[in-house]
């Protein structure tokens, strides 16, 4: 294992056009394993500001993280559903395009109906790439490198 990259990521020969391809896969992965782990916290540690801004109280800002959480969890099991159906890869490049969408929107929210929709959204977002990422990951390494490449993938995420 020590000649393929990060410990079994795929088997390509070094320097090949395929092993680039296969680095620059492995590195988007984790840079979306790093922000998943982002975005559970980012929120949370906002909430006075937000408090402030939108004039909720506390009770408001746990209903969000809660709802986000809620439809992480629920729209999880719907990523193996279509995983079925439609190409791992353009289907992890959709959730992130919807959660990524929704986080940035969630900047410009100016009350707290538009910040629960788009933290809805950004919650089914989540659901759909993490379980998909994790699928990816040890379906493009061979059973001797898992623990690695899980391994990493977890060392960025949380």
């Amino acid at each position: 294992a020590a000649d393929q990259p990060f410990g079994g990521w795929r088997t390509r020969q070094k320097g090949t056009k395929c092993c680039t391809r296969d680095r620059l896969e492995y590195s988007m992965i984790n840079l979306c394993g790093a922000v998943d782990g982002a975005d559970t916290v980012v929120l949370s540690a906002m909430f006075s500001d937000i408090a402030r801004t939108l004039g909720v109280n506390p009770k408001s800002l746990g209903m969000l993280t809660m709802t986000r959480a809620a439809l992480q969890a629920l729209s999880s099991p719907v990523a193996s559903l279509l995983d079925a159906k439609f190409e791992r890869r353009k289907l992890i490049a959709a959730g992130c395009m919807l959660w990524s969408a929704a986080t940035a929107l969630l900047a410009t929210s100016v009350s707290f109906p538009m910040l629960f929709a788009l933290r809805a959204l950004n919650g089914i977002g989540l659901g759909l790439v993490p379980p998909l990422l994790m699928a990816y990951v040890a379906d493009s390494n061979p059973a001797h490198a898992h623990g690695k490449a899980f391994g990493t993938l977890g060392l960025v995420s949380y």
